[in-house]
């Protein structure tokens, strides 16, 4: 991912700002850490806990990008959420993955009511967020990187749309290949060797 990353955010220089995602736990309202390594490692993926480190060797001439934090606190979240990511935080931070999600997919059926909450702290209010973040980006750099995950992606789109930008062009960038991920799901379930896909 880090290979992908350089490439996909390599307008980056001087005069450019990167909105960060990631939700922060300032005041410690999660007994377990959020950390995505774990389950990255799972799957024979790579986490992405801090972009600066994807520009180290391939920064240009012009200077280094600012790198701004873009995300909401965990404190901003109402206590249904907070709920659900302590029992998430809990499955990524499992040695027994497998058998964490289970419990966590059992824990969340029987809150399944809770979910519009949820929804709205962990998407809406956060996109909310970012796109206030991004006009004052807008306002004071030339460039503005916002490297979010797929499911903030339209949220984003829409609006960049709304403040007049002009879609001139178009990459895709794969991070990964699910036939690599469901041969290692195959292989841990299964046992032995991966199986074919």
């Amino acid at each position: 991912i880090g290979e992908v990353m350089q490439r996909a955010l390599a307008i980056a220089g001087a005069d450019t700002a990167v909105l960060q995602e990631g939700v922060s736990d300032d005041g410690q309202w999660l007994k377990t850490p959020l950390s995505y390594g774990r389950t990255a490692a799972v799957l024979g993926l790579d986490s992405q806990e801090n972009l600066e480190t994807y520009f180290e060797d391939s920064l240009d001439d012009e200077g280094e990008p600012v790198f701004l934090r873009a995300d909401v606190d965990v404190a901003s979240f109402e206590p249904e959420t907070i709920a659900w990511m302590e029992q998430l935080a809990q499955v990524y931070a499992a040695d027994d993955f497998w058998t964490a999600l289970r419990r966590f997919g059992a824990w969340t059926s029987e809150r399944q009511d809770e979910w519009p909450i949820v929804e709205r702290d962990i998407f809406t209010s956060r996109n909310e967020y970012l796109v206030a973040r991004l006009d004052e980006a807008l306002m004071d750099y030339s460039r503005v990187v916002v490297p979010w995950g797929a499911a903030h992606l339209p949220a984003i789109e829409a609006a960049v749309l709304e403040r007049g930008f002009v879609q001139t062009d178009a990459a895709s960038h794969r991070l990964f290949h699910w036939r690599s991920i469901a041969a290692r799901l195959a292989e841990i379930f299964l046992g032995g060797q991966p199986k074919p896909v």
